[in-house]
């Protein structure tokens, strides 16, 4: 049936075939019901409201809702505020279209449901709202959603912003989402990803880390390097300086002197074995060494704010006098920190080492020429741009053509060399382009950028999740490595997997470890044999980073031993050897299971390992009580020796302070709302030293 949008007795329904949205004339939410069960799943113990805005800063819930024709009304009486949102049935969904704002609020929310559906897979019914197009912004992931909610902002437009609202029994949400957005004309269809990701056996797959060793001379041994641990993909990381750099993705020459022509080869080759490609960037950030910053910075690079030089600039200069206040520049950078020491006037880089507090206002200790570009003489109210930087790299204004430009790169790069994926790393820094609140825009606007440009659809993936990504994303969950606690870090890592995405798996990225360094724990056949078992448990993918070619095996022979346990169980994991009843005993937090062959069959077997710590020959955990909860069976122990901590008295040791002086302790910077101080405490040591407090 078609969707009706109709008016009866002050409540207002919108309703298609499956369900039934129904609100008050004050806007007030009424009900959310499922039409074949009549089970309502709006959440009552939560009053909620269909619409809202945000004006001056302020929210404001809507006053009075009205039906005309195929529109809803919004009023918000109190700030002079109305919406008109045009309602639609098609191919059983319900799309809902801003058509009209009048009293310019900062923002509407003009659809808001919270429900009582956790959004896991085994439910009866699924709901979801879909954004169809890059202005309307679903904070929630596609494809099953507890609570359904779409935003626009004025900032990016608020007249056609729009969203398909669905309801359905849940084995039709897939093919529910993929009617919606196979036509969609803002932004392209991927059946790479999202609701076609289940369908695709790339997004199944676990692949090695290639940081740059993977050649033409070398792919053989990647091939095999593959093999050995039954891998079926590469993923090839940027950003080293003898591979390609972020941004322009220019080559090594040294090594690379035919560039990506060498990388279309290794592809091919690569295919011919049954091995995909990957390529991995670090999104829209820029390597300092790239052509877009060296010898002549791009004028699109992004800058965190702008000065106006007051006095003439000569190119031995070493402080640059600026009109505006530095009172709040900051020297601290760091890897994850927004910040830079990197100042651009016209076609030079200037490194600057501090920033005066008050007038004279003056960048100073600055090196002219930075990063290979040429010393200038500058003229007064020359703009100084204070240049955004994050993870070490640049950034372009994300309202620029370097931006978009740096999208179309990457899938220039996909489409001229046959990879087969993209991993856009670092994406989850997007916040450094205009903010944590408009992070959302800009980051999909260049995924979707790339996906416009790209001739086939190629599987991604990302290291953060936004709505419209998931159309893209053919896999997720991939985590960085654990150093330590691996079996504890497995379960807190799957029992944050709901299921919801309805995307492949991937339990991410993976080291093998020896006893170096020694801040590290060692990998442990059970620790590979417990992820394994999650791994098709959930039927997930792994990353390994390293460990696989001949020489790291030749230097710790466990990992030979590691590598084979992973590929006996991968193999199997590919076949889906197992029943969904030993995969869900599988995935059991706290379990272990190994492996065993029987009469040419796999099966599993339950095993159980206890720790415990011996703190001296003659201390109370010398002796040891253990319940075995299995048939009788001969004791098996692994005895690891242990780090610890040589006395204070020790005559080797080496005395980093003795805390006479605490002004060693210079506090650099600070949160906001953080502050911290040493001061003498008036406890001694064990030994009669002064200790200090903090």
């Amino acid at each position: 049936m078609d969707s009706i949008l109709s008016i009866e007795k002050g409540i207002i329904t919108l309703e298609n075939c499956f369900f039934r949205y129904q609100i008050a004339t004050d806007g007030r939410n009424i009900g959310f019901t499922e039409k074949v069960s009549g089970t309502d799943y709006l959440d009552k113990n939560r009053r909620s409201v269909c619409s809202s805005v945000i004006k001056n800063g302020k929210y404001y819930p809507v006053s009075a809702v009205s039906v005309e024709r195929d529109h809803l009304k919004f009023e918000f009486n109190e700030v002079a505020v109305t919406a008109q949102i045009l309602v639609k049935s098609e191919k059983d969904q319900i799309t809902m279209e801003v058509i009209k704002v009048t009293g310019e609020p900062e923002s509407i929310t003009f659809l808001d449901i919270p429900l009582i559906l956790e959004g896991i897979p085994s439910e009866s019914f699924a709901a979801c709202v879909l954004s169809m197009n890059l202005t309307t912004h679903v904070p929630f992931l596609p494809a099953l959603q507890k609570q359904l909610r779409a935003n626009c902002y004025k900032r990016f437009g608020m007249e056609g912003a729009k969203v398909v609202l669905l309801g359905v029994p849940m084995k039709n949400i897939l093919p529910e989402i993929r009617n919606a957005i196979k036509d969609c004309r803002d932004f392209p269809c991927s059946e790479a990803g999202g609701a076609w990701a289940q369908m695709s056996e790339k997004g199944n797959g676990s692949y090695l880390f290639n940081f740059g060793t993977l050649t033409e001379e070398t792919v053989d041994e990647w091939i095999e390097r593959c093999t050995s641990v039954g891998f079926n993909q590469i993923d090839s990381h940027g950003g080293k300086p003898d591979f390609f750099k972020f941004g322009s993705f220019e080559f090594n020459p040294e090594k690379w002197p035919e560039g990506w022509n060498h990388f279309k080869r290794i592809n091919s080759r690569l295919h011919e074995a049954g091995i995909s490609s990957i390529f991995h960037t670090y999104a829209f950030f820029i390597d300092k060494k790239s052509k877009y910053a060296t010898p002549v910075p791009h004028p699109d690079l992004a800058y965190f704010r702008s000065f106006t030089l007051a006095e003439p600039l000569n190119t031995e200069d070493s402080i640059i006098v600026v009109k505006e206040s530095t009172e709040n520049i900051s020297i601290t950078t760091g890897f994850f920190v927004q910040n830079s020491r990197i100042l651009r006037i016209g076609d030079e880089l200037i490194e600057f080492s501090g920033a005066t507090k008050s007038a004279p206002y003056k960048f100073t200790g600055c090196k002219r020429g930075f990063n290979g570009t040429k010393a200038t003489t500058i003229q007064p109210n020359e703009k100084v741009y204070h240049l955004k930087e994050m993870f070490g790299l640049f950034v372009p204004d994300p309202e620029s053509n370097l931006f978009t430009e740096i999208a179309r790169n990457h899938a220039d790069v996909v489409n001229e060399n046959g990879f087969d994926g993209i991993y856009l790393d670092a994406i989850d820094g997007s916040s450094i382009l205009d903010g944590p609140e408009n992070s959302w825009y800009y980051s999909t606007k260049f995924v979707v950028e790339i996906a416009r440009n790209l001739k086939r659809p190629v599987g991604m993936e990302m290291s953060s999740m936004e709505h419209l990504y998931w159309h893209y994303r053919s896999r997720w969950q991939a985590w960085d490595t654990p150093n330590r606690g691996f079996k504890k870090f497995i379960d807190i890592h799957s029992s944050s997997i709901s299921g919801g995405l309805l995307l492949p798996l991937q339990l991410g990225w993976w080291r093998n470890y020896t006893w170096k360094p020694p801040v590290v724990e060692p990998t442990f056949t059970d620790d590979i044999e417990y992820m394994c078992c999650k791994m098709i448990g959930n039927d997930a993918g792994l990353a390994l980073l390293g460990g696989v070619d001949k020489k790291e095996v030749e230097i710790n022979p466990s990992f030979k031993r590691l590598n084979a346990i992973i590929k006996k169980y991968e193999v199997l994991r590919h076949k889906n050897y197992f029943s969904d009843s030993i995969r869900a005993l599988l995935r059991q937090p706290g379990k272990d299971f190994t492996l065993f062959e029987e009469s040419g069959a796999w099966n599993f077997k339950p095993i159980a390992f206890q720790k415990h710590k011996v703190a001296g020959i003659n201390h109370p955990s010398s002796s040891w009580t253990v319940n075995n909860e299995f048939d009788n069976q001969p004791v098996r122990l692994r005895i690891e020796p242990l780090m610890s901590v040589k006395p204070s008295n020790d005559p080797k040791g080496i005395i980093l302070t003795g805390f006479s002086n605490t002004n060693e302790f210079a506090q650099t910077g600070n949160a906001p709302g953080v502050s911290g101080r040493f001061t003498p405490a008036t406890e001694k040591t064990p030994d009669g030293d002064k200790p200090v407090l903090f």
